[in-house]
């Protein structure tokens, strides 16, 4: 996708060491972050590629990957499964939350 086009209704993410996640403009939508960048008007709400020079490509899969959770546990009424992080990777996936409003 390097340089490339994204397919319209999604999003490429970029992680810090340059490895790209295609994730559908809905999911991605779950950081207010993102949102507003797509929204606006800049470069990035253009190309639709946003690069996170502080999320590694490891964290950045898990940020991906609670973006679908959220969406398909939204509008789940009492408990849900819980998002299981690894225990080594929660203080950056933390950070990373924080940095993304998600």
């Amino acid at each position: 996708m390097e340089g490339g086009d994204v397919p319209p209704g999604y999003v490429c993410l970029v992680s810090c060491d340059k490895h790209e996640f295609l994730i559908e403009r809905k999911y991605a939508e779950v950081s207010k972050l993102v949102k507003r960048t797509l929204e606006s008007g800049f470069g990035e709400a253009l190309s639709r590629r946003i690069e996170l020079p502080t999320v590694s490509k490891e964290c950045l899969l898990l940020v991906c990957q609670f973006f679908y959770y959220r969406m398909k546990y939204k509008d789940v009424r009492g408990p849900k499964p819980e998002f299981d992080i690894p225990l080594k990777d929660t203080v950056e996936l933390m950070m990373a939350s924080d940095f993304l409003d998600a």
